[in-house]
């Protein structure tokens, strides 16, 4: 599934981090890897940027107990929130809504995740005492199109 997405090279990096789990690292890291990667490619139609990651949110969400939030998770959200221009080129907003702006959905060129590039498990340091999280799908699909999303810390 991801594997056939990514170059031998890539999916043998994400596996080894994947292997950092069992070390304490948190599990939201091989999605927010992928992620990394993911960010780097240059879709056709920008707008097809969840719809085109929606089968592998379903998949992992089978897998991980945890609410979709625009491309983060909800028990993962501080590694989530953290992401960052991983260039010196600005970030593009899109000319139509795709996302909130505090998904790395919201704007489209490379971006990195803090923990990741740091090495920091943020579950480990952060403490969230309270989430309101709410996301308006823009159909039938939870892990498509995003029409509205709200976070509250």
């Amino acid at each position: 599934m991801i594997e056939d997405l990514l170059s031998k090279s890539e999916a043998e990096r994400l596996a080894l981090e994947a292997k950092r789990l069992k070390n304490g690292r948190s599990e939201y890291e091989t999605w927010y890897g992928f992620i990394q990667l993911y960010s780097q490619r240059s879709l056709t139609n920008e707008d097809d940027k969840l719809p085109a990651l929606s089968g592998i949110a379903h998949a992992y969400s089978l897998r991980h107990d945890s609410e979709y939030l625009a491309g983060l998770w909800l028990g993962g959200i501080a590694t989530g929130l953290l992401w960052f221009n991983a260039t010196t080129d600005p970030l593009r907003r899109p000319a139509r809504y795709r996302a909130p702006s505090w998904s790395w959905v919201s704007l489209d060129g490379p971006i990195d995740f803090f923990s990741i590039s740091a090495g920091t498990v943020l579950e480990n340091t952060v403490e969230i005492y309270n989430v309101v999280a709410r996301i308006k799908a823009d159909g039938l699909d939870p892990f498509g199109r995003v029409k509205y999303g709200e976070l509250k810390l």
